[in-house]
């Protein structure tokens, strides 16, 4: 039977809408391996690894110093001084100094980590945001805001806080940029700083909000930027620091964290998403430092959770709904317990004492000292 002209049209129809889908689906693959390859171009312009893998900005080493001589040190070395920030509330001169050409990022830091073996010396290291967003939720109203007080001062060190964010509503902001270029709002940072506020209870709290993200394609914060954050919400004496942040040690970062740590700040961070067996990240492997990690509603350890002695507690951070969305990681663990240090009375020990022991009996690398959470 032959087609009818009515069906030849059809015909002709759907070869044209495949034809034009193809196309369009070519475009879109060329636009994005476009996309890909201005990226890949950025980053190779912005950062570089060292010997183990670990992304640093390309050329910089950054020096902590309490004494006079560094630039000069430098200097000698053929090194340029790139950026000089005092650090007050530590006590430091944060210096980052660019490698001369042709030299390698590595020989030039290793020169002048010999030259000046008294400072904080290392790498321009990157560190990254720890938690994703798993689903997009809607809104909840805030549960259980826990017993406020007034002219509670809390920091948040990680990406731009949106203006005006519902999800912040009740909450004083002070907020202040660090890093290169423009600082990009995130709901990262959003659901960091609901969940700080939602277990701390929303009255009187003020929370100085640190954008330290990296403006180019690789997320994350420098150490300079890190440090800078820190110096800065110490200089406020703030009770209490939340960096959901993970990266290698660092020796300036080192540095600054044991300085406003003797003035009686509170450092959290979160203790890493790189799996059971990754070796312990910093800022949360520092002595200094609470690491927090993160379990699932029936209190099972989230299964990317790096564990080892640098857990001090476990908390909520599986399918968190927080700023829209619904997030795991132990970023989302360690405002939890940041929340729970402003309240009335709460103190690292205290809530120690009180943590629900988990898993092997006492501490342990998995749980730390056990799980804490805004209810119990």
């Amino acid at each position: 039977m032959r087609p009818s002209a009515t069906d030849s049209i059809e015909t002709l129809r759907r070869q044209a809408v495949r034809r034009e889908a193809a196309a369009a689906a070519e475009a879109a693959a060329l636009q994005t391996r476009e996309v890909l390859r201005q990226e890949r171009a950025v980053i190779a312009a912005t950062y570089e690894r060292d010997l183990s893998g670990r992304w640093h900005r390309r050329g910089e080493i950054v020096v902590a110093a309490d004494q006079p001589g560094a630039a000069e040190a430098a200097q000698k070395l053929g090194l340029k001084e790139i950026r000089r920030e005092v650090l007050p509330a530590a006590g430091l001169t944060l210096h980052t100094f660019a490698a001369p050409a042709g030299m390698k990022t590595e020989a030039a830091f290793l020169a002048l980590k010999a030259a000046r073996p008294d400072d904080a010396v290392d790498l321009n290291f990157v560190y990254v945001f720890q938690a994703v967003r798993t689903s997009h939720v809607h809104p909840l109203v805030h549960a259980d805001p826990g017993a406020g007080a007034a002219g509670r001062l809390a920091a948040v060190i990680d990406t731009a806080l949106p203006e005006g964010a519902p999800a912040l509503a009740g909450v004083a902001l002070r907020a202040r940029r660090f890093g290169p270029g423009v600082g990009r709002p995130s709901d990262h940072a959003l659901a960091v700083a609901a969940v700080l506020a939602d277990t701390a209870g929303r009255d009187g709290l003020v929370l100085l909000a640190a954008d330290v993200s990296e403006p180019g394609p690789l997320p994350g914060a420098s150490a300079t930027a890190i440090a800078q954050a820190l110096d800065w919400t110490a200089s406020y004496r703030v009770q209490v620091i939340n960096i959901s942040l993970a990266g290698p040690p660092n020796a300036a970062i080192a540095a600054v964290v044991r300085r406003i740590a003797a003035r009686g700040v509170v450092i959290v961070a979160a203790a890493g998403n790189g799996g059971p067996r990754a070796t312990a990240p910093f800022p949360a492997a520092l002595p200094e430092v609470l690491g927090v990690t993160a379990v699932d509603s029936r209190l099972r350890i989230w299964r990317r959770a790096t564990q080892g002695s640098h857990v001090d507690f476990a908390a909520p951070g599986v399918k968190i709904r927080a700023a829209g969305g619904e997030w795991t990681g132990t970023s989302l663990a360690a405002p939890v317990v940041t929340g729970l240090l402003l309240r009335p009375g709460v103190t690292p020990a205290s809530l120690a004492h009180r943590a629900r022991d988990l898993g092997d009996p006492g501490r342990d690398p998995v749980f730390g000292h056990g799980y804490v959470a805004s209810r119990e």
